[in-house]
């Protein structure tokens, strides 16, 4: 027999071995997860203890994404600021997450107490009768115990995101700052105590600010056929185009069509604040 059909024989028998393996292994843990689940008290009083609690369903993976005009604006974006004008724009949902994620951490505390006092009673009368190792049931009883035990939501995860996109499309900045629960029922304090602390004009600027929404900006973009309204550059000129207001809000200008129009970066930097 040639050295070919001899590797062939060996790797095959090898192959049949590992399958006949991992099935008897596949046996042996179900037959020991099942002896686990009919004998265990611990799985038993965590099943009891699983029906006495009920923990509050909530959205915890929230993303604020912000698409910086310039690479200049990414640089020195401020997450924190927009962290505070999402909390602010969404407020009442955040304060009801909040207290979802609360009742559920104060529920979570007295739940887990109960859950590390459950044991299991006669462990080795168990083990001798039913012939498992007790290492072995306390192994096969931990992994079950642990996909039994419940995990509700007691965090958030709010990412605030900056991005931007050369003219070209060339080069792709991002970047993201994740707020978890302790720093959004900070910042939410803090944020609620500075818009109390301002003027109704600056209110009033902030809200106009608020209304300009990337749907917004396209519409406007798209009625000025992508060009700066003053020079007449396009972004394959190379230039960044921005939308402007008018009269700025600083000045009592609203965020309304006809307030608004198309400039290129240059210009809308040239005109600043002062209105036409």
């Amino acid at each position: 027999m040639d050295t070919g059909k001899i590797v062939l024989i060996v790797v095959a028998a090898l192959l049949c071995a590992a399958i006949i393996s991992v099935a008897i292994w596949s046996l042996l843990n179900e037959r020991w997860k099942s002896i686990v689940i009919k004998t265990s008290n611990r799985l038993k009083e965590l099943q009891q203890i699983n029906d006495k609690y009920t923990f509050l369903v909530c959205d915890t993976e929230i993303t604020y994404p912000t698409r910086c005009k310039s690479k200049r604006e990414f640089d020195r974006f401020d997450y924190l600021s927009h962290l505070k004008e999402y909390l602010l724009n969404h407020q009442s949902e955040i304060e009801e997450l909040l207290s979802k994620i609360r009742l559920n951490k104060a529920a979570y505390e007295k739940y887990m107490k109960e859950v590390q006092s459950c044991e299991t009673h006669k462990l080795e009368e168990i083990c001798r009768r039913y012939h498992i190792s007790c290492e072995r049931y306390i192994n096969v009883e931990n992994r079950l115990s642990k996909k039994q035990t419940q995990t509700p939501a007691l965090d958030i995860n709010l990412k605030v995101t900056a991005s931007y996109i050369s003219p070209q499309g060339r080069n792709h900045y991002y970047h993201g700052v994740i707020y978890g629960y302790w720093q959004v029922s900070e910042y939410l304090s803090i944020a609620i105590q500075e818009y109390e602390q301002m003027t109704e004009y600056q209110r009033s600027a902030a809200a106009e600010r608020a209304k300009m929404t990337d749907s917004l900006r396209y519409d406007i973009m798209k009625r000025d056929g992508f060009r700066c309204q003053l020079c007449g550059a396009t972004a394959s000129d190379g230039v960044t185009l921005h939308i402007d207001h008018i009269v700025p809000v600083s000045k009592g200008g609203k965020t309304v069509l006809s307030n608004l129009r198309t400039l290129c970066s240059r210009c809308n930097m040239g005109k600043r604040d002062k209105s036409e």
